[in-house]
């Protein structure tokens, strides 16, 4: 199941993976004769378990730069 998400995940797709990921989550829990509904609610969960994740922390160290006052992106003065 991982294995076929991770390159699943290769394809180019939306951003997120959305639709993408579910339909080879389907496909490959279909494999095993998992019923579609309880495929598709374990790929949801599956994604969820970990965009939330990396997106709440991301957007955490975003907040904690914007609150120090420093830029997201910084230009390296050498450069000018």
């Amino acid at each position: 199941m991982t294995s076929a998400l991770a390159l699943g995940v290769a394809i180019p797709s939306s951003p997120g993976y959305i639709g993408t990921y579910q339909w080879l989550g389907v496909a490959a829990l279909g494999l095993l004769d998992i019923p579609v509904e309880q495929a598709l609610a374990f790929s949801i969960l599956m994604q969820a378990s970990w965009f939330v994740p990396t997106t709440l922390v991301g957007g955490a160290f975003v907040g904690v730069r914007a609150v120090r006052g420093r830029p997201v992106h910084e230009t390296d003065p050498e450069l000018g």
